[in-house]
Protein backbone atom coordinates (compact mmCIF):
# COMPACT_ATOMS: atom_id res chain seq x y z
CA UNK A 1 0.00 0.00 0.00
CA UNK A 2 2.68 2.65 0.57
CA UNK A 3 4.04 1.83 -2.24
CA UNK A 4 1.16 2.88 -4.15
CA UNK A 5 1.48 6.35 -2.44
CA UNK A 6 5.04 7.04 -3.13
CA UNK A 7 4.01 6.29 -6.92
CA UNK A 8 0.50 8.70 -6.49
CA UNK A 9 2.95 11.13 -4.80
CA UNK A 10 5.53 11.29 -7.40
CA UNK A 11 3.38 11.05 -10.53
CA UNK A 12 1.29 14.12 -8.98
CA UNK A 13 4.82 16.26 -9.29
CA UNK A 14 3.75 16.00 -13.35
CA UNK A 15 0.43 15.24 -13.43
CA UNK A 16 -2.93 16.75 -12.36
CA UNK A 17 -5.28 14.76 -10.00
CA UNK A 18 -7.81 15.28 -12.98
CA UNK A 19 -4.72 13.52 -15.81
CA UNK A 20 -4.31 10.33 -12.96
CA UNK A 21 -7.55 9.60 -13.15
CA UNK A 22 -8.13 9.53 -16.77
CA UNK A 23 -5.00 7.59 -17.02
CA UNK A 24 -6.81 5.07 -14.70
CA UNK A 25 -9.62 5.06 -17.35
CA UNK A 26 -7.56 4.08 -19.65
CA UNK A 27 -6.84 0.82 -18.04
CA UNK A 28 -10.49 -0.56 -17.32
CA UNK A 29 -10.17 -2.52 -21.09
CA UNK A 30 -7.36 -4.14 -19.91
CA UNK A 31 -8.93 -5.34 -16.13
CA UNK A 32 -11.96 -5.73 -18.40
CA UNK A 33 -9.86 -9.34 -19.28
CA UNK A 34 -10.56 -10.41 -15.99
CA UNK A 35 -14.59 -10.91 -17.04
CA UNK A 36 -12.33 -13.76 -19.41
CA UNK A 37 -9.69 -15.69 -17.66
CA UNK A 38 -12.81 -15.67 -14.19
CA UNK A 39 -15.78 -15.83 -15.40
CA UNK A 40 -16.93 -18.10 -12.47
CA UNK A 41 -15.71 -15.88 -9.78
CA UNK A 42 -16.73 -12.56 -11.43
CA UNK A 43 -20.55 -14.57 -11.62
CA UNK A 44 -20.35 -15.31 -8.32
CA UNK A 45 -19.49 -11.45 -7.02
CA UNK A 46 -21.85 -9.74 -9.10
CA UNK A 47 -25.03 -12.16 -6.96
CA UNK A 48 -23.91 -9.60 -4.50
CA UNK A 49 -24.06 -6.47 -6.97
CA UNK A 50 -25.18 -4.10 -3.95
CA UNK A 51 -21.89 -4.94 -1.95
CA UNK A 52 -19.96 -4.49 -5.06
CA UNK A 53 -20.99 -1.41 -5.78
CA UNK A 54 -20.27 -0.18 -2.51
CA UNK A 55 -17.27 -1.47 -2.37
CA UNK A 56 -16.16 0.43 -5.68
CA UNK A 57 -17.64 3.50 -5.05
CA UNK A 58 -15.88 3.54 -1.62
CA UNK A 59 -12.52 2.60 -3.49
CA UNK A 60 -13.34 5.43 -5.96
CA UNK A 61 -13.64 7.87 -3.55
CA UNK A 62 -11.11 7.06 -1.25
CA UNK A 63 -8.35 7.38 -3.96
CA UNK A 64 -9.60 10.67 -5.34
CA UNK A 65 -9.42 12.19 -1.70
CA UNK A 66 -6.41 10.82 -1.53
CA UNK A 67 -4.66 12.07 -4.91
CA UNK A 68 -5.51 15.67 -3.71
CA UNK A 69 -4.39 15.41 -0.36
CA UNK A 70 -1.18 14.08 -1.61
CA UNK A 71 -0.69 17.00 -4.02
CA UNK A 72 -0.69 19.28 -0.80
CA UNK A 73 0.69 16.74 2.07
CA UNK A 74 3.06 14.49 2.95
CA UNK A 75 2.81 10.77 1.32
CA UNK A 76 3.21 9.82 5.19
CA UNK A 77 0.09 11.95 6.47
CA UNK A 78 -1.83 10.71 3.93
CA UNK A 79 -1.04 6.94 3.81
CA UNK A 80 -1.32 7.15 7.69
CA UNK A 81 -4.46 8.47 7.43
CA UNK A 82 -6.04 6.68 5.17
CA UNK A 83 -4.89 3.26 6.27
CA UNK A 84 -6.52 4.39 9.55
CA UNK A 85 -9.41 2.07 8.22
CA UNK A 86 -8.59 -1.05 8.94
CA UNK A 87 -9.55 0.13 12.85
CA UNK A 88 -12.80 -0.67 11.27
CA UNK A 89 -12.03 -3.65 10.31
CA UNK A 90 -10.51 -4.67 13.66
CA UNK A 91 -12.88 -3.40 15.76
CA UNK A 92 -15.90 -5.10 13.41
CA UNK A 93 -13.76 -8.45 13.76
CA UNK A 94 -13.32 -8.21 17.53
CA UNK A 95 -16.87 -6.88 18.75
CA UNK A 96 -19.03 -7.71 16.32
CA UNK A 97 -17.73 -11.02 14.69
CA UNK A 98 -16.18 -12.47 17.94
CA UNK A 99 -12.84 -13.90 15.95
CA UNK A 100 -11.26 -14.21 18.95
CA UNK A 101 -7.82 -12.49 20.70
CA UNK A 102 -10.28 -9.46 21.29
CA UNK A 103 -8.14 -7.81 23.35
CA UNK A 104 -5.09 -8.63 21.74
CA UNK A 105 -6.68 -6.61 18.48
CA UNK A 106 -7.56 -3.73 20.67
CA UNK A 107 -4.40 -3.42 21.49
CA UNK A 108 -3.21 -3.37 18.19
CA UNK A 109 -5.70 -1.12 17.07
CA UNK A 110 -4.55 1.48 20.19
CA UNK A 111 -0.81 0.71 18.55
CA UNK A 112 -2.23 1.98 15.37
CA UNK A 113 -3.66 5.06 16.66
CA UNK A 114 -0.76 6.09 18.35
CA UNK A 115 1.78 5.60 15.63
CA UNK A 116 -0.52 7.74 13.62
CA UNK A 117 -0.55 10.60 16.27
CA UNK A 118 3.31 10.13 16.51
CA UNK A 119 3.73 10.42 12.44
CA UNK A 120 1.60 13.75 12.48
CA UNK A 121 3.49 15.08 15.73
Amino acid sequence: MTGYFLVDKKLLETFSPEEMWAMVSFQLPVLATVFIWHKDAVLADLKQWKSVLIFTFSMIGTWGLALYALKYLDATVVASLRNLSILFGVFLGAHLFDEGHRWFRYLAAILMVVGVFLVLW
